[in-house]
């Protein structure tokens, strides 16, 4: 016989008419009338007597309640088997810390050593949010008290290792933690939720205002680049030859780049592609159409999200967006309001620095603008032989950036995989500022193309995740 304390049910007095009305909800009315006969009987209850009244869905209820009664505390690890099976076969469950791993393998797995990832996790805090058991307890999602428990070490190997192979939360959890994979999926959601906020300050254009008493080293190494000449192309397939480089020596007009502008594009899947319900028949989204053009580019052909960015003379991200790829790229500087934020930044210096983008921006370089673009020629008045030269060194810097963004692509396959960027529910906005984050982390610890063209080093990892220490 099973005893249930009165004191215990009192304490759930809730929790059990929260699972009834659930249940009641899904096994029909005319079990409402059993509930009521037997709800007396839950202070003195046991298997045999539910067995004897044959009845499969009062021993539901009862295992239902027993899951409520028996967690150890009110934040109650879930596992795997009290779920339905979904057709795959679970792999035994393996708690993991960083110490259970060799350098070699965590930078093969996420791209980062031990010690860094340490910074990582004491940037974002995890410890802090463990309980006194050392774990984070985060909300199952099935509208119960029940929470999954991970330990702040796992949470940050699965995001890392998902950012950086893109494998399948299946494949991630089968060769790496076991047990279901279904829950490391509410963990890695719940991380982009709550990273967002936290990183927003050191990828945003407010990066730039950090870096403002540097613009001017910024725009001498940039400089100093731009006089060693280049090797250009003279046509496609045509022979090299070299351009000399340009001297700027005038110390009351100076070089003012000290960045490089652009805006860069990721494919995502094509918005209400399925039926507007589950049967058989069912009618496509009314506003599907909508929605489909909405983030779709009629230049590049595909559906997509775009972000603005920055890139310093150090290699390091200032990001606006996301914003949709039917927008053009004025429209993304002009929406971030980029000119007055760099106008602001440097307000009462008498030198202000500029960034440097493509010839779209060519529209947006007036004579007080801090965006500058290509030399182009006015009507009656045809390019000089000095702006014709600068043009061609110009096209040799700016194309650093491209690089820039070929580095990203390098170290995470996550950029590469469409099905990972969804526009509905799909997080596409916190994984491009997880993605830029990390892009910015690598290029404190390692360096990118950037920084070795310009002979300028970004910040250490530590200086550049924790400015105010």
């Amino acid at each position: 016989m099973y005893s249930i304390d009165q004191q215990i049910l009192d304490r759930i007095h809730s929790d059990i008419f929260k699972a009834l009305a659930t249940m009641i909800q899904a096994l029909q009315f005319y079990l409402y009338s059993i509930v009521i006969e037997y709800f007396e009987l839950l202070d003195i209850i046991d298997i045999e007597m539910l067995v004897n009244l044959s009845s499969l869905y009062v021993a539901f209820i009862y295992f239902q309640l027993q899951r409520l009664l028996h967690n150890e505390s009110e934040h109650g690890d879930l596992d795997p088997e009290d779920e339905l099976p979904r057709g795959h076969a679970l792999n035994n469950r393996i708690r993991k810390n960083l110490n259970d791993y060799t350098d070699h393998t965590l930078w093969s797995k996420t791209n980062f050593l031990c010690h860094e990832i340490e910074l990582l996790i004491r940037f974002f805090r995890l410890r802090e949010l463990c309980y006194p058991d050392g774990f984070i307890r985060i909300e199952s999602g099935n509208n119960t008290n029940m929470y999954y428990m991970f330990l702040p070490d796992e949470i940050m190997l699965f995001v890392l290792i998902k950012m950086k192979s893109a494998d399948t939360n299946i494949e991630i959890v089968d060769n790496n933690f076991g047990g279901d994979h279904r829950k490391w999926s509410i963990a890695f959601h719940w991380f982009l939720e709550y990273s967002t906020p936290i990183v927003r300050d050191l990828i945003g254009l407010q990066l730039l205002s950090r870096f403002r008493n540097r613009f001017g080293e910024f725009a001498s190494k940039i400089a100093d680049r731009m006089a060693h000449g280049f090797y250009v192309q003279s046509n496609e397939g045509g022979e090299y030859e070299f351009v000399d480089g340009i001297q700027y020596n005038d110390p009351n007009d100076p070089f003012r780049v000290f960045g490089l502008l652009d805006c860069s594009m990721f494919k995502t899947n094509t918005p209400r592609t399925g039926p507007s319900d589950r049967f058989e028949g069912s009618a496509r989204f009314d506003d599907a159409d909508l929605q489909q053009r909405a983030v779709y580019t009629g230049w590049k052909k595909f559906h997509g999200i775009k972000v603005m960015t920055v890139v310093m003379a150090n290699g390091l991200h200032a990001v606006y967006g996301p914003i949709s790829v039917r927008r053009n790229d004025i429209d993304a500087v002009q929406s971030a309001d980029l000119d007055q934020r760099l106008n602001n930044m440097q307000q009462g210096q008498v030198v202000k620095y500029c960034v440097f983008g493509d010839g779209i921006f060519k529209v947006l370089a007036t004579a007080d603008s801090t965006i500058r673009s290509y030399h182009k020629e006015q009507l009656g008045a045809p390019l000089t032989d000095i702006e014709r030269h600068e043009n061609i060194v110009m096209r040799k810097i700016r194309v650093e950036i491209e690089h820039a963004y070929g580095d990203i692509t390098k170290y995470f396959d996550l950029t590469d995989e469409k099905k990972e960027w969804k526009i509905r529910n799909g997080h596409s906005a916190q994984k491009l500022n997880l993605l830029f984050f990390l892009s910015n982390c690598i290029t404190c610890i390692r360096g990118n193309s950037v920084t070795r063209k310009f002979d300028c080093f970004a910040p250490s990892l530590e200086e550049y995740l924790f400015p105010e220490q």
